[in-house]
């Protein structure tokens, strides 16, 4: 071991635990856990936490709904149409006979307007 004082900390740990420490922090923090117990201690708490924070955030996103909507809209669609339940074609009876019914006008048409008021004068 080293007698040299290392000045690692907590973000530096975490970052090299992530990785994103260049090849010269790297051997930094190599050399640091190597002579400091307090410094290993330190490195295999956070390796405890990362690990337990990521088997939270499993948990988590194995119950969470979906965000894509979408997607998730176009699925549920897909999943009518294959139903048995699903009526196929414009009405009920057109699905019995096989081919689509015309579609009923709704509103009804207007009446043509009279040429002249009814309001009860002629």
């Amino acid at each position: 071991m080293r007698d040299r004082e290392y000045d690692i900390t907590l973000d530096a740990l975490a970052d090299s635990l992530e990785g994103k420490l260049s090849e010269a922090q790297a051997a930094e923090v190599r050399d640091a856990l190597a002579a400091s117990a307090e410094i290993r201690a330190d490195y295999l708490w956070l390796q405890g936490v990362a690990h337990d924070l990521e088997a939270i955030g499993a948990q988590v996103i194995k119950g969470a709904p979906e965000i894509d909507v979408v997607d998730a809209v176009l699925r549920a669609v897909d999943r009518a149409a294959a139903s048995e339940k699903t009526v196929h074609g414009w009405c009920s009876s057109s699905a019995s006979s096989g081919r689509p019914s015309r579609p009923r006008r709704w509103p009804p048409r207007a009446r043509p307007a009279r040429p002249y008021p009814t309001s009860g004068w002629r």
